[in-house]
C-alpha cells in the first residue's frame, strides 16, 4: 500500500534477479505524469498497470445514485450529496450502507432522505467535533465549553480537537484571501477544494463574516502554540485551551 516512487529502483534491480515464483501488487495513491514508479510501470513487460481515475463531484454523485437504481432504491439528491461528502472517492463502505439502509428501511417502495442518511452516518464524538467548531466559530461560550467536556470525557485528546480547528479555519481563511484578492465571496467559496458541503454553506458564510484574516491567523497560531504545550508532561490541556479561546471569542 502508498506505494512511491521512491520503490522505483528497487523494484528495477529485483527484476533483474532469478524468478522465485513472488507475486507483487502495488497499490498507490495519485501519481502524475512525472511519477518514475508510474512511467516504469506502464513501460515495463513485466508489469501491468492499472489505472483508477478519481470521480469529480459531479461524477461521484451520479455513481452513487446509480448504485442505488440498481439496487432498486430511490433516494433524494441531497441525501446523495451528503454521502459523498462523507465517503468522498473512498467507495469500498457503499455496498455495506445499501444494505444498512435495506435493514433500517424495510419498505423497497420509500424513498431515502436526508435524514436517513444522517442517521445511519453519524458518528458522535465527530459530530460533537463539528458542533464545538461551529460554537468557537460562533463565539459561543457557553456551549464551546459543554461540547469541549463532552469530548474530552469521550477521550478525544485537545491535540485532535486543535488539528480540527486549524483544518476548519485554514478553510475560512483561504476563502478571505480569495475575496481580499478580488474574488466575490461565491467565487471564493466556489474554489475551495474538497467543496463546501451545500448545507453547511448558510454555517461558513456566516462564519466569514465574523472572521477577518487578522483574527483568523490569531487562532491558527493559538492553535499551533496549545499544541506545543500539550506536548510538554502536566499541562493542564483542558484549562489551557479555554483560557486560550475564551480570550479569542471575547474579542
Amino acid at each position: 500500500k502508498d506505494a512511491e516512487d521512491g520503490l522505483t529502483k528497487i523494484l528495477q534491480e529485483a527484476m533483474n534477479l532469478p524468478p522465485a515464483g513472488h507475486f507483487l501488487i502495488l497499490l498507490a495513491d495519485a501519481l502524475g505524469t512525472k511519477s518514475s514508479l508510474r512511467a516504469w510501470a506502464e513501460k515495463t513487460d513485466l508489469v501491468a498497470s492499472l489505472p483508477c481515475y478519481e470521480f469529480d463531484q459531479a461524477a461521484l454523485i451520479q455513481f452513487i445514485d446509480g448504485r442505488f437504481k440498481t439496487h432498486g432504491r430511490a433516494i433524494d439528491r441531497d441525501a446523495v450529496a451528503l454521502i459523498a461528502d462523507r465517503l468522498g472517492n473512498d467507495l469500498a463502505p457503499l455496498p455495506m450502507l445499501i444494505q444498512q439502509i435495506d435493514d433500517y428501511i424495510s419498505d423497497p417502495a420509500k424513498r431515502i432522505s436526508y435524514d436517513d442518511i444522517a442517521t445511519l452516518m453519524v458518528d458522535q464524538s465527530e459530530q460533537d467535533m463539528e458542533q464545538l467548531i461551529q460554537a468557537i466559530a460562533d463565539k459561543n461560550v457557553s456551549s464551546c465549553d459543554r461540547i469541549l467536556h463532552t469530548l474530552v470525557e469521550s477521550g478525544t485528546s485537545i491535540i485532535a480537537i486543535t488539528r480540527s480547528l486549524q483544518y476548519y479555519f485554514y478553510r475560512l481563511r483561504l476563502a478571505q484571501a480569495h475575496i481580499k484578492d478580488g474574488s466575490t465571496q461565491e467565487e471564493a467559496l466556489a474554489q475551495l477544494r474538497p467543496p463546501l458541503f451545500f448545507k453547511l454553506k448558510p454555517i461558513f458564510t456566516r462564519h466569514l463574516h465574523k472572521w477577518p484574516l487578522g483574527k483568523i491567523d490569531r487562532l491558527l497560531a493559538e492553535c499551533l502554540y496549545i499544541e506545543s504545550q500539550c506536548k510538554k508532561t502536566g499541562t493542564p490541556e483542558t484549562a489551557l485551551f479555554q483560557q486560550r479561546f475564551l480570550r479569542l471569542m471575547e474579542a
